[in-house]
């Protein structure tokens, strides 16, 4: 258990951090992550919902995660995930 709670600590931060990013993109962006990540859609269901093709979604969801990373990583090394 003392070897498990620096990770579980760990997690919880980065966690929070995905949060305080993903709240900080565009509703656009916003829109897809959640339709494909907290929905758990395919893109083609996806692409069919927001009406553009299923290659654009994916350059979306690059770009959208290589922000995603770059934010969080900020956030921890700054110590703001409590924002």
């Amino acid at each position: 258990a003392k070897e498990a709670e620096p990770l579980l600590s760990d997690f919880e931060q980065r966690h929070q951090a995905l949060r305080n990013c993903v709240a900080k993109l565009p509703e656009k962006d916003r829109d897809i992550v959640r339709a494909h990540y907290e929905s758990e859609q395919p893109l083609v269901d996806v692409s069919k919902v927001m009406g553009r093709s299923v290659g654009a979604l994916k350059q979306v969801l690059f770009r959208v995660r290589r922000t995603l990373r770059a934010c969080i990583e900020h956030q921890l090394a700054e110590g703001t995930t409590n924002a």
